[in-house]
């Protein structure tokens, strides 16, 4: 384990941003990988930001969808330039199919530069 470049600090050290996302038409199953595939990808400066050390999902606006975030620059001490959303039935936690999801918003929140 190690701390993300930047880390320790004090809150607020980073620039944090919040966004809203409509899903997509269709929604691509991440395929695994090193870096993993498909799902919905989000870059840095979607945020406003040249890199994102952390990032949190809300569920979709009606309540049907949860969203999984996965780092896919394949380092766990850097800061990434992009996150993957991986959309999931909130009820199960089964990730959905190639479905159309693009009538759902989420909300993201990332800490970054």
């Amino acid at each position: 384990m190690a701390a993300l470049d930047g880390y320790p600090g004090a809150q607020g050290h980073k620039i944090e941003s919040v966004i809203e996302v409509l899903g997509l038409n269709p929604y691509v199953v991440i395929t695994a990988g090193s870096p993993p595939t498909g799902g919905q990808a989000i870059t840095a400066a979607t945020f406003g930001l040249k890199a994102i050390d952390f990032c949190e999902a809300s569920g979709s606006d009606d309540g049907t969808y949860a969203v999984r975030v996965f780092y896919p620059n394949g380092s766990s001490a850097k800061a990434s330039p992009r996150v993957i959303l991986q959309w999931v039935t909130a009820a199960t936690g089964i990730e959905i199919g190639a479905i159309n999801v693009s009538g759902r918003t989420i909300r993201l929140r990332a800490v970054g530069n």
